[in-house]
């Protein structure tokens, strides 16, 4: 399958567990529902919607599910986000890496980027990329 829902293991491949657990732990959290989770669903929803925009990319039934080229775009995000809530400052590093996994989901968002669908078993072959011919054939003999 090559759509997956972000889990708490690809978040722990980012931070460390002590990190994800203060998190947990932290007063933003809430009583009825895993903010691990809920971090990890909303980097995924913003993955979604750049994938959406982008017109040519066929989404997984799944809510929670992404391409598994965005993951490490999406755990980036959700990353930063873990952090920021911490009381620790985030690294410029870490800023970068998010600035860098939005910039991605812009460009797949624009089309400059199209990751696969759903369902897409990876077998598909490079299509040519149809050369333009000019609108006007230069006159070679005149």
């Amino acid at each position: 399958m090559n759509w997956t829902p972000p889990v708490e293991a690809d978040l722990a491949a980012a931070l460390s567990q002590r990190e994800i657990d203060a998190f947990r732990a932290s007063p933003s959290a809430t009583a009825d529902a895993d903010p691990v989770a809920a971090v990890l669903e909303q980097a995924a929803g913003e993955a979604r919607a750049a994938c959406r925009s982008n017109g040519r990319v066929r989404l997984g039934a799944d809510p929670a599910s992404i391409p598994r080229s965005l993951l490490r775009a999406v755990v980036a995000i959700a990353a930063f986000d873990v952090l920021k809530r911490l009381p620790v400052p985030v690294g410029e590093d870490r800023r970068r890496a998010k600035e860098d996994a939005l910039e991605l989901l812009r460009r797949v968002a624009s089309g400059s980027i199209t990751p696969e669908s759903d369902g897409d078993d990876g077998s598909e072959a490079a299509r040519p990329v149809p050369l333009s011919a000019p609108a006007r054939p230069p006159h070679l003999l005149d």
